[in-house]
């Protein structure tokens, strides 16, 4: 799917290709040059899921296909790190999802037959997906010809045949997919006569009687006593429940963050001075490395407000700054300046459309009260009315309406612009008002600024503002400080040496192999060293880092708790299951007190006087009332209360957060089955299923599949 939506959207920056992973993966990874101690039997497995190994080289073919489907739709596509990174990210995705598709939907029998594949691409029904590939359109529509056409060059070109091989394959899982989900989501829809029947009792049954209970809370912990062999017996008993599927540590860690002190600061800024100073010395400005030809139009951005402001309008040699922003100092000087042969112009414009509604509410319904309109709104301006408020009010033109109906300082010799409208912009003086008739309606025009034909060179020199040797050194200085405080021998010194020198920790439960980031830690590189250290050799629990030392921070880690893959042991799960234990033994003093003090009905009052208990009644309560009165979620009392019989007195039952004794039960309301719940529902809200259903069984699967992700091993992984 993440594929096919690509498709649909591809424009040149999507046109990522991948040889530089390639290149990089091949030349550098598969060499092991990285000093992974991967096994070579498992060096470029970078996923498992249920039971398969996902590989490296999996992910380089998903690419190379991408790269000729981008390739097809734009032949000079730029190669640069952020739309390589998209690439990775995109063949990840399919690879992932293909997996996670394929065997459940070869299990579940549906296939497509010769018959359904080639009603794919029919005319008339085209499938959807199919009708929306560019490369079997024609003006914007779907054009079976085209599908011809691109079954004959493929017959001729084996790269042709490959990329149409690609689409095809897409095309073929993705109509499965939706077929296997349609299936499920018919099945949740539309149901049996049985099962409504079955539903409709089950939610209107009711019954009658009370229950006598007490809140398992209401025993001490001081009362009960919790051992490793109840915690053992309990985790024999829910073995599967508590299973480790995913290699998991729990940390604690000090991060001692390494930020550019004031001296810092100001010592960057004294390099850019030094550096202002020299250039500002030049008898004739060095144009080495220059920035331009630049012109008006190339500076509508925030962050080239200064050469728009300052350098656009000094003379040749001038330098401005430094100039401090978002963590650098920055030195400009113009080195040049010239004359283009056409201009660039600020131009606004308020459209005025032959025929339709202005955003003020008022209908223009012909040609004559467009013309009027729009000579009473230049009326306005030249008046003195500014465009900035007269331009939401009247302009149809949505993309310059909410700025004054203007898009900039722009080149009309170089934009895609009517000839009417062009004319006005090449030709008209700063300043100057009137309206130009086009094909779209009435526009009346105001050149804003210019025309100006200037354009410039000049050079920037950044520094930014890190920490200097000093700083740097103060870190490492209080990283150690801790550190040689740690005993590796005594796990309770690194609480210790956390409270003597007042650092506060950050904790992570369970962080499982695949996790990108920690608290306070965002970087990928960083995150791949942490986590070789917790997940590339055996640890154990209290085990503490060495100092990690990132540019931008040292790190130091504890082990708290180690789960790896396979069954788990208490000490794996003690702070999962010890509260649990706890409560169901606190249940269990409960319900003897229940049990000792009520052997039958007449027994109730006093015994719930005595033990302090509630009697709550049920008389009519339902099977699908959530709540219990005075006791919230009960789900194990309210199940036994349906299955008492009259006059039964039921043992004491230990539900989630209460234990009760049931008695005084009499028969329900009989439930009455009319015809009426028998409706079967419309077809669309069928349709309307399907792609929730989709990512339903995807999750399901994945979570089935237990998906485990490795790609943090590898270089090329950017999160």
């Amino acid at each position: 799917m993440a594929v096919i939506q690509k498709l649909r959207n591809s424009g040149w920056v999507a046109v990522a290709i991948v040889v530089a992973l390639v290149l990089f993966i091949v030349g550098d990874w598969l060499t092991g040059s990285n000093g992974n101690t991967t096994t070579d039997e498992d060096r470029d497995v970078i996923a498992e899921f249920a039971g398969e190994k996902l590989h490296e080289s999996q992910l380089i073919d998903i690419s190379n296909q991408l790269v000729g489907v981008y390739r097809s739709q734009n032949p000079e596509f730029q190669l640069d790190e952020k739309t390589s990174n998209q690439i990775i990210s995109e063949s990840w995705r399919d690879l992932v999802e293909t997996t996670i598709w394929d065997k459940e939907v070869e299990n579940s029998g549906i296939y497509l037959s010769e018959f359904d594949k080639a009603a794919m691409y029919s005319p008339e029904h085209p499938n959807e997906i199919v009708s929306n590939m560019p490369l079997f359109q024609t003006n914007g529509k779907y054009d079976v010809a085209k599908v011809e056409e691109a079954r004959q060059n493929a017959k001729v070109n084996k790269d042709y045949k490959a990329l149409l091989g690609f689409f095809i394959e897409k095309f073929n899982g993705s109509e499965l997919r939706n077929r296997y989900s349609l299936y499920f989501a018919k099945s949740q829809v539309f149901t049996t006569k049985v099962e409504q029947k079955y539903n409709f009792v089950k939610a209107q049954q009711s019954i009658n009687g009370k229950m006598v209970v007490t809140k398992i809370s209401d025993i001490a912990d001081k009362d009960v006593t919790v051992t490793d062999d109840d915690l053992q017996a309990y985790l024999d008993e829910h073995s599967s429940q508590y299973k480790i599927k995913q290699n998991k540590r729990s940390v604690k860690y000090v991060i001692f963050p390494i930020t550019a002190s004031t001296q810092d600061t100001v010592d960057t800024k004294e390099q850019a001075e030094r550096f202002a100073s020299s250039i500002g010395k030049q008898v004739k400005p060095d144009t080495t490395g220059a920035i331009g030809f630049v012109r008006k139009s190339d500076l509508e951005k925030v962050e080239d407000a200064i050469v728009k402001d300052s350098l656009w309008g000094a003379a040749v040699g001038d330098v401005i700054g430094p100039v401090y922003d978002k963590g650098f100092y920055s030195v400009y000087q113009k080195v040049f300046e010239a004359e283009d042969t056409t201009p660039v112009v600020k131009v606004a414009h308020i459209l005025i459309p032959f025929k339709g509604s202005l955003p003020n509410g008022e209908n223009i319904t012909d040609t004559l009260m467009a013309n009027a309109k729009a000579n009473e709104v230049m009326g306005m301006i030249m008046q003195g009315e500014s465009f900035d408020e007269l331009a939401p009010k009247y302009s149809t033109d949505q993309g310059s309406s909410s700025t004054g109906g203007s898009y900039g300082w722009v080149n009309p010799a170089a934009e895609n612009y009517v000839p009417e409208y062009k004319e006005f912009c090449m030709t008209a003086k700063s300043g100057q008002v009137g309206i130009v008739k086009t094909q779209f309606g009435f526009h009346v025009m105001k050149m804003v600024e210019g025309p100006d034909f200037k354009k410039i060179k000049f050079v920037i020199q950044s520094y930014e503002v890190l920490p200097g040797t000093e700083t740097i050194e103060k870190v490492s200085t209080a990283s150690r400080k801790f550190k040689n405080q740690v005993n590796p021998e005594k796990p309770e010194t690194f609480d210790d040496a956390l409270s003597k020198l007042s650092l506060v920790p950050r904790v992570e439960t369970d962080v499982p192999e695949d996790k990108t980031y920690l608290g306070g830690i965002q970087d990928i590189s960083s995150m791949q060293n942490i986590k070789f250290w917790l997940f590339n050799e055996e640890r154990l629990n209290n085990e503490v880092s060495e100092i990690f030392a990132f540019p931008n921070m040292h790190v130091v880690v504890k082990i708290d708790n180690v789960k790896n893959e396979g069954e788990a042991t208490i000490d794996m799960v003690r702070s999962e299951i010890e509260p649990i234990v706890r409560k169901l033994k606190k249940g269990a003093i409960a319900a003897e007190k229940l049990a000792a003090a009520i052997k039958s009905e007449a027994d109730v009052e006093s015994a719930a006087k005595e033990l302090k208990a509630d009697i709550v009644n049920l008389d009519g309560f339902r099977a699908n009332q959530a709540m219990v009165p005075q006791l919230g979620r009960e789900p194990k009392l309210i199940g036994a209360a349906f299955g008492v019989a009259p006059g039964v007195v039921t043992k004491p039952i230990i539900g989630d957060n209460s234990v009760g004794i049931i008695v005084g039960m009499k028969e329900g309301e009989k439930v009455e089955v009319s015809e009426s719940i028998y409706n079967t529902p419309v077809e669309t809200n069928v349709e309307a299923e399907v792609n929730m259903m989709f990512n339903r069984i995807q999750g399901a699967i994945r979570g089935a599949g237990n998906l485990k992700d490795y790609r943090y091993k590898f270089p090329w992984f950017k999160g």
